[in-house]
């Protein structure tokens, strides 16, 4: 049990990929957190560029970082077997990812210790978040209040129907809740957060969310939308869950058709919106076979033709994705309860 926040300790971990651009900030913004962290576990996931070079250079001139951080070396296995390793390396009660190139704020690691205290089953806590860009300029604050967002309910069928907006580098997790279900699913490049916390859910452990924005989330210009390891990844997320009920089950309908299947027929509508506009048949190809393998699974019969021939003209699929509340058309009853 954490009694208090100085009794406690905290390991952060960073998955390290070629991120020579912005590691140092990352690293420099668990060095000055109002409560210091025990360690900072640095996995370098086969980095191609000069991160682990610089990341030396650093040590080299920083004698408080030296005695800290740790480098793992590993060939490259993806963003969740480098944060894996860096759990099992830990020696903190509770876990706080950070991404190369995002930062936390100050009090980061002081605001989320305490709501640890006296809760042996709180599994995890999690908040709100900036978004800042590459040149350091703060893009928007608190982006969650912005999209009015709204935690989900305490039940698998709560965590199934929405993006939980769970960030990682916005969490602290207890080692033993990460541990107790396995860590990251090291299929998913793309969802791994959400399968991680609903797991961990599952399992038996709470979760809290602080409305505080406590890191920034860099975003990068040059993200593009003909990356397609996230529509495939949401796809293993969605044929994962499929199963996470028995058929016979009498929750099965509820999750499947009210919950799982209109949540990533959304995804899937948004996902070729933006592919046809971006000329990217390859993406909305990804999009159209994604929806028809939900309405073969769900029997959406009637919905599927209609969604299919709107996914096929952007324009009109445009129109329908400004409509609020497009996503009950695919539910079986409009007052869901959970």
């Amino acid at each position: 049990m954490v009694a208090s926040n100085q009794q406690v300790s905290v390991s952060a971990v960073i998955a390290l990929y070629n991120g020579e651009r912005h590691l140092i900030d990352a690293i420099e913004s668990i060095l000055n957190q109002t409560q210091q962290v025990a360690e900072i576990l640095i996995v370098n996931d086969g980095s191609s560029d000069s991160s682990v070079e610089i990341l030396n250079q650093y040590l080299n001139r920083n004698p408080r970082a030296r005695k800290i951080v740790k480098l793992l070396e590993q060939d490259n296995n993806g963003q969740g077997s480098a944060r894996n390793a860096g759990v099992k390396s830990a020696q903190g009660d509770l876990i706080g990812f950070l991404d190369q190139d995002d930062t936390w704020e100050p009090t980061h690691v002081s605001e989320m210790v305490p709501f640890f205290a006296d809760n042996p089953k709180l599994g995890w806590v999690y908040s709100d978040f900036n978004e800042f860009d590459d040149q350091n300029r703060f893009i928007r604050r608190q982006f969650l209040a912005k999209q009015e967002y709204i935690p989900p309910v305490n039940s698998v069928f709560g965590l199934i129907s929405q993006d939980l907006m769970m960030l990682p580098s916005a969490s602290l997790i207890r080692r033993e809740a990460f541990l107790s279900v396995g860590g990251f699913d090291t299929q998913f490049r793309g969802y791994e957060d959400d399968d991680l916390f609903m797991r961990i859910f599952v399992a038996g452990w709470a979760y809290e969310y602080t409305p505080n924005a406590l890191i920034n989330y860099r975003i990068h210009p040059h993200n593009s939308s003909r990356n397609h390891s996230f529509p495939k990844s949401r796809i293993k997320f969605y044929r994962k869950y499929l199963s996470f009920f028995n058929p016979d089950s009498d929750y099965y309908p509820k999750f499947i058709h009210q919950h799982l299947a209109p949540r990533m027929i959304s995804a899937a509508i948004h996902d070729a919106t933006v592919a046809a506009r971006d000329k990217d048949f390859e993406g909305h190809q990804i999009a159209i076979d994604f929806l028809n393998e939900i309405f073969d699974d769900t029997g959406f019969n009637f919905r599927k033709k209609l969604v299919l021939k709107i996914a096929k003209r952007p324009t009109i699929l445009k129109l329908a994705l400004n409509v609020r509340g497009y996503k009950n058309v695919f539910s079986s009853r409009k007052n869901v309860s959970y």
